[in-house]
């Protein structure tokens, strides 16, 4: 299949996503817990919420999910079955 467009996290989407972040009103920081940890993980701060990942990428991707489904963001009934159905794709 030929797309229009793709695509993928590498490293030239990382400033592109830290200025998505920052322009939706995130204070990011990186967590250094503990202080010689090697790959700090990823904070967004914005009105007493706070979101941590590994990437900036998955940061993004954390918080788009609660923009869309709120401070109740867990797997609601019947959603286990279509993770079930993505896995065997």
């Amino acid at each position: 299949m030929e797309y229009k467009f793709s695509l993928g996290t590498a490293g030239n989407t990382i400033l592109p996503t830290l200025q998505v972040l920052t322009a939706k009103g995130y204070t990011i920081t990186r967590d250094r817990t503990p202080p010689e940890d090697d790959d700090p993980l990823w904070v967004a701060v914005k009105d007493e919420r706070r979101f941590l990942a590994e990437t900036v990428e998955s940061l993004l991707g954390l918080i788009a999910m609660w923009e869309s489904r709120g401070d109740d963001w867990y797997l609601k009934p019947g959603e286990y079955e279509q993770y079930e159905h993505f896995l065997y794709l």
